[in-house]
């Protein structure tokens, strides 16, 4: 059995199906440039009240945010941990985790294994997450885009890439680490094998369109983590 991170969750059903089916950590993603973004008062009204969640942890899910947004955050919406997707350095992690007082998630970018040598920087996170990186941003449009249009392409989490798991096979890293990147209740067996994780983080492989949540594959994937 590995621990399971659910992350993008939007709506009562899907954050139900998730602690129903024990979910470890329970993600929401305050980044507009995100399909799952919610505004503060949105992840207020939705993870609010925490009855009857038992020991799953809400994280809040952030790309490059101040300290004075964080703080706002925090305050609005209680969660147990932060976790950070942008560019954010140890520094910044530690000022962030003293000045909030909470743990934090680090999320970095796995193309092949020399990436991986950052991980040890990161002392003041409690958790590591990898992922693969975004894709290549599209290339300009021929005429601009109309001012309404979101740029995607900023965005760093959720796209579905898968990496090589191998690259993990027998690494020790300074704290515990979380597998992310193209996970579905069908690869989840072959990519914890491979990998050696204990943790996964798993967002578009339960939904059945970008930012749309299916309670059904977040059962399933919540399945499959407890038979390894």
């Amino acid at each position: 059995m590995i621990g399971v991170k659910i992350c993008g969750l939007n709506d009562k059903e899907s954050r139900e199906a998730a602690l129903k089916h024990g979910a470890d950590f329970l993600g929401f993603v305050f980044c507009d440039k995100s399909p799952r973004h919610l505004s503060l008062e949105e992840a207020a009204a939705l993870f609010g009240t925490r009855e009857g969640w038992g020991k799953a942890k809400l994280v809040a899910v952030c790309q490059d945010a101040s300290l004075e947004t964080l703080r706002a955050l925090a305050e609005k919406t209680r969660p147990d941990m932060l976790q950070f997707h942008g560019r954010e350095s140890p520094a910044f992690i530690g000022e962030a985790r003293r000045v909030l007082g909470k743990p934090v998630i680090k999320a970095l970018h796995v193309r092949e294994a020399a990436d991986l040598e950052s991980a040890g920087d990161f002392t003041q996170a409690a958790m590591l997450l990898f992922e693969p990186p975004p894709p290549a941003p599209p290339s300009p449009a021929p005429s601009p885009a109309p001012l309404s249009t979101p740029d995607k392409s900023a965005r760093r989490g959720g796209h579905g890439r898968v990496m090589d798991w191998s690259l993990f096979h027998g690494k020790t890293f300074p704290k515990p680490w979380i597998l992310s990147g193209g996970l579905t209740a069908e690869n989840l067996p072959r990519a914890v094998k491979a990998s050696g994780a204990l943790y996964a983080d798993v967002s578009s492989g339960v939904e059945r369109a970008p930012g749309v949540k299916d309670r059904q594959k977040i059962a399933d994937f919540l399945r499959a983590a407890k038979t390894l």
